[in-house]
């Protein structure tokens, strides 16, 4: 049981959050008007929140009760060291992408260890969405030493060895020139999928003369810098930064243009009816970002915004989910109109995929794999879903092939699936070449299809791991491989 994790609901008709926490049973008890509810979302600090998209009726007069499992957080150890191999005390750890939080620091022994959050995004090309490679950033400010580290495998200590490192510097100023001073300014770390804050505590501020720096930047990794000041708009430069590229880096001036203007407009339904209550807000690349509400005629109004193009972004949650619209505009345009359902360019919305805990696991043939009462009758099954061009999944896999004797002694049979369509001989050598002892397929149709394939077996990142019972019915999903002694555990043999 989990204390004090907090439970919210939608009510989709009254457009109201409710929430409560859970007693020490861990059992929260709401008191709920009946209605459709959705978007439960289920947290609690150091455990890996859950949110469920299937509405909840309520109805009077009967309790409804729902089920759901927070996992612990995965737990980076390490010790931060310098170029001799020296402990390093002082240095501030950072666990991207996302940070949690506050900056750790390390004591006189260098260590540390710090919660993890593992993020998903994408799910093109027929691989699924892909899990962010954690990174770990670490940096002493006064010796101006930094390093960032790619974690490999959670389990197992990491070292960070720190080296000479980059100061970051450069000046904020208007169109003419002049310097803006108070000047807010994000310095981000970027990978191919994410970028994320390489500091705690908030923005940087110019001084009076516009001018900024921040020292103990890692080289070898891609920056972003975003400047923005009340009154303007915002400017974005990225940099990479080289091996060789230590001490002082000058950076070319962000020019922030004057945020002057004003726009106001309506949202509307496919009926072309205003609606209220939808939440509106503004995107651009020198458009400060804004949120609103529409009122009861469904008008909105954004003031100080740039002369430049960006996009006016609604939605509104209703009870078959949410409803998204966006329309293009500029500084300066009244009458604005944002119809929900209708984007610049967009594609339709791709259905999420459904859990298949508690459902018989499908048909592994269409994997160019043995139907699982062959492989595997009156055993556990365990499948894993990877991607040999993706740094997780080829690590999973080769953990997997590490535990393959262990899970054979616990009647455990492991088959992976590969993501995306690949050839056989490509696959094989792969699998031979790292000595994967357990069948191997693969999703064989093109992209779209093997996107409606994964969504089919409910796979929403990469490596994605079921587990079923020996019947076969599917008692775990989208466990990393760090918890499958737990969930294993969690759910034994039957």
């Amino acid at each position: 049981a989990i204390p004090d994790a907090y439970v919210g609901l939608y009510n989709t008709q009254t457009r109201e959050w409710h929430g409560g926490r859970t007693d020490q049973e861990g059992i929260a008890r709401i008191r709920l008007m009946p209605g459709t509810y959705r978007q439960q979302n289920v947290s609690k600090e150091g455990y890996t929140g859950q949110q469920m998209q299937e509405p909840v009726e309520v109805t009077e007069g009967k309790t409804q009760r729902l089920t759901v499992q927070l996992r612990p957080q995965p737990k980076i150890r390490g010790v931060v060291m310098d170029q001799t191999g020296k402990p390093v005390p002082g240095a501030t750890v950072r666990i991207l992408p996302g940070g949690g939080g506050e900056d750790l620091t390390t004591g006189k022994d260098g260590k540390f260890e710090i919660a993890a959050r593992r993020f998903a995004w994408g799910g093109g090309g027929g691989r699924g969405r892909e899990e962010s490679q954690l990174v770990v950033v670490a940096r002493h400010k006064h010796r101006n030493l930094a390093a960032a580290v790619e974690v490999e495998d959670e389990s197992k200590p990491l070292e960070v060895k720190l080296r000479p490192s980059a100061t970051l510097a450069g000046r904020v100023t208007d169109l003419d020139g002049k310097p803006v001073p108070n000047a807010r300014l994000m310095v981000m770390l970027r990978s191919r999928m994410w970028g994320s804050p390489i500091r705690s505590g908030g923005y940087l501020i110019t001084d009076s003369q516009g001018r900024y720096e921040i020292k103990a930047i890692p080289p070898t990794q891609k920056y972003s810098v975003t400047a923005e000041a009340d009154g303007f708009g915002k400017m974005e430069l990225q940099t990479e930064l080289d091996e060789e590229e230590i001490g002082r880096v000058e950076l070319e001036n962000l020019v922030l243009a004057p945020a002057n203007l004003s726009i106001s407009g309506v949202v509307v339904d496919d009926e072309d009816k205003p609606v209220a209550g939808a939440h509106v807000g503004t995107y651009g690349d020198r458009q400060p970002h804004q949120n609103t509400i529409t009122d009861k005629e469904g008008k909105f109004v954004f003031k100080q915004v740039v002369a430049d193009e960006f996009r006016v972004s609604a939605y509104i949650n209703t009870a078959d989910g949410q409803q998204h619209g966006s329309v293009n505009t500029k500084g300066g345009d009244k009458d604005v109109k944002v119809v929900l359902g209708q984007s610049p360019g967009s594609r339709p919305r791709l259905p999420k995929p459904r859990s298949l805990l508690g459902k018989p696991l499908g048909d592994l043939e269409q994997f160019g794999l043995k139907p699982a009462s062959e492989i595997a009758a009156g055993k556990r099954m365990l499948i894993c879903f990877w991607n040999m061009e993706q740094r997780p999944s080829r690590h999973c896999i080769r953990g997997l092939a590490e535990k393959a004797d262990e899970l054979a002694k616990k009647g455990v049979v492991v088959v992976s699936v590969h993501a995306s369509a690949v050839e056989p001989d490509k696959l094989k050598a792969w699998t031979v070449k790292y000595k994967i002892p357990f069948s191997a397929g693969a999703v064989s149709a093109g992209a779209k299809k093997s996107e409606r394939t994964l969504r089919k077996w409910g796979v929403r990142a990469l490596p994605w791991l079921i587990l079923t019972d020996k019947g076969h019915i599917v008692h775990a999903e989208g466990f990393p491989l760090g918890e499958l002694d737990a969930t294993m555990s969690e759910f034994p043999s039957k």
